[in-house]
């Protein structure tokens, strides 16, 4: 019992530093940290540490279970409460709160496994049974009870090992179409704690053609935005991605965080020409192609299965269009630059013949533009239409 009693005493001595270094004086949501916790530790002290470590009375030994089994999420709610207004704290403030969060999590743990049953140095007590109304009552808050402790642990997961993602637009096609759903493993990228910039150690690098997740560089990143954005992810993720809060003025999906694939990695510097991906380092100075890239670009949409166009939204270019700009792009590719100033040369000096005519033909009639031969009216035509030619 004595192991236990420790135990019990280090939980609330941890979390009762945790709630000061949480605690908002200040009008708004943040000041709710304060009776969250008072009543919360009141109740924790009373239960678990005067009726059942002091007093010895070993049927509160159930309550003092349930008090450890929600200590770690009125520590996140409280943690998250303080910092609802968006306000701004310190990195040594938000480091050292997280490790006391996290020492007491494992400390919680190590207590709860004393308190199993079968590692209790007295018999268990039995718990009573009810009947009639009292037993409606009872079974209502075992499933309460059950229900809000899974809402609990789904957000843990959520935060730190696995989330579910749906895909807001047709950048990934046919990799992704919209709204599709995309698991996550974040635990090897070093999740980073709600609210705070506080990660764990990243486990593992990324190499080209990897399918990544992060948050889109071009939203605000305040820490009111922040709250913004990490309650709209906590209500998508507790609605299985059905309710989607994070919208903008229109009412359209804010693209964020985002699903890309990578297309260059730490040291390389990268460039496309004509749809072709090329990428140089220090070691090879070079820009040499990509030839991976070629597996992953889409081009032209139209071209994909039936069974895949039926589910996208936008189709960029039709195929006459692409047909089109591959033929402009063949000429482009196969024009003789040498041969293209020599016509151009050809041209100017035919339309500065004509001009001369023009104006020679002005001078001595009124009837001057019939002097203008058919063979000359592809000159005229171009440098007419486009003014900047002539000067």
């Amino acid at each position: 019992m004595k192991r236990i009693a420790v135990f019990l005493y280090a939980n609330f001595i941890l979390s009762i530093v945790f709630f000061i270094f949480n605690t908002s004086f200040s009008a708004g949501i943040p000041l709710l940290s304060l009776p969250v916790w008072l009543i919360f530790s009141a109740a924790f002290g009373y239960f678990a540490i005067y009726r059942f470590v002091i007093k010895n009375e070993t049927k509160f030994v159930f309550t003092a279970v349930k008090f450890l089994e929600y200590l770690p999420f009125v520590m996140l709610i409280v943690f998250f409460l303080f910092r609802a207004d968006g306000r701004e704290t310190s990195f040594g403030r938000d480091l050292f709160t997280v490790i006391l969060w996290v020492v007491t999590f494992i400390v919680s743990l190590v207590t709860l496994f004393f308190l199993k049953p079968k590692r209790l140095p007295f018999e268990v007590p039995e718990r009573k049974k009810y009947t009639g109304a009292k037993w409606v009552l009872a079974e209502a808050l075992d499933w309460l009870d059950a229900a809000l402790q899974a809402v609990f642990i789904i957000i843990l997961v959520n935060v730190f090992i696995i989330q579910l993602y749906m895909i807001p637009s047709e950048s990934m096609v046919p990799q992704f179409l919209v709204k599709d759903r995309v698991v996550v493993f974040k635990t090897p990228a070093g999740p980073t704690f709600p609210l705070t910039e506080i990660s764990l150690p990243r486990l593992r690098s990324y190499k080209r053609g990897d399918i990544v997740v992060f948050r889109n560089p071009h939203t605000d990143q305040s820490k009111k935005a922040e709250v913004k954005t990490f309650t709209s992810q906590l209500v998508f993720m507790l609605t299985l991605t059905t309710v989607n809060l994070n919208v903008d003025d229109a009412g359209k999906p804010i693209s964020d965080p985002l699903v890309k694939r990578v297309t260059g990695v730490p040291g390389e510097q990268l460039v496309m020409v004509d749809g072709i991906l090329y990428s140089r380092t220090k070691d090879n100075n070079t820009f040499t192609p990509v030839t991976a890239d070629a597996d992953w670009a889409e081009w032209n949409l139209n071209e994909l299965p039936e069974t895949l166009k039926k589910n996208i939204q936008d189709f960029p270019v039709s195929n006459e269009i692409y047909a089109a700009m591959t033929d402009i792009e063949k000429l482009r590719k196969e024009l003789d630059i040498e041969q293209a100033k020599e016509e151009a040369r050809n041209i100017v000096q035919s339309f500065s013949e004509i001009h001369k005519k023009v104006a020679a033909a002005k001078a001595d009639s009124s009837d001057y533009k019939n002097t203008i031969l058919p063979k000359d009216m592809f000159a005229v035509s171009l440098f007419s239409k486009h003014e900047d030619f002539a000067r």
